[in-house]
């Protein structure tokens, strides 16, 4: 139920689950775009991952005051915003692990923890 309107995007969300899970990251970073489809994350995490936190980060426009900008996650998620090879956030560098012209789904990895 999750895709019915975004169908084409299933294996993109599952396969970065699936990685989130696989290597029990349990502090999420969040950037989406202004129409970007988060709750599948959320179905599809709580199905095989009890234990996680997921917070928005690089939050622009007036919802920036609620921006934890302190949350160091293991990973981040961004969702419709490619961030290129690498993201800086908090002081932390970040790696992008998949990509291709097919992805508007994709998942950076804290460097430290590679």
């Amino acid at each position: 139920a999750y895709f019915y309107h975004v169908g084409g995007y299933y294996n993109q969300y599952e396969e970065v689950c699936d990685t989130i899970v696989d290597s029990n990251y349990t502090a999420i970073g969040l950037v989406t775009g202004s129409n970007s489809y988060e709750y599948p994350l959320w179905g599809m995490l709580n199905k095989q991952h009890t234990d996680f936190t997921i917070k928005h980060i690089n939050v622009a426009g007036d919802l920036q005051k609620y921006e934890e900008v302190h949350y160091v996650p293991e990973c981040i998620m961004s969702i419709d915003r490619d961030l290129n090879d690498t993201f800086e956030w908090n002081g932390q560098t970040y790696m992008r692990i998949n990509s291709g012209a097919e992805y508007e789904i994709y998942l950076y990895v804290r460097s430290d923890i590679m």
